[in-house]
């Protein structure tokens, strides 16, 4: 597991999936489901995400993509340039 970077077993894994349903289920027949409040929180998501999420960045255009892509390998490639 660990060689393949995975942190939990699977059958963790999916009782955690299983528990999300089910609360999700129950929650969706409250005075809260139906008013789309309150959700209850992801036991998965706690155990397999957001540690290593990543902000993802969107350009508006071409020149600020090469900006970007400059400032983070430090230099100007060739490819980039036209």
């Amino acid at each position: 597991m660990k060689m393949n970077g995975i942190k939990y077993p699977l059958n963790t894994i999916l009782l955690a999936a299983a528990a999300d349903r089910l609360s999700l289920l129950l929650w969706s027949r409250t005075e809260d489901g139906a008013n789309g409040v309150n959700q209850p929180q992801s036991i998965l998501e706690k155990l397999i995400g957001d540690e290593d999420t990543k902000e993802v960045n969107g350009f508006d255009s071409p020149e600020d993509f090469e900006n970007e892509w400059k400032r983070i390998v430090g230099g100007e490639q060739k490819w980039l340039t036209t």
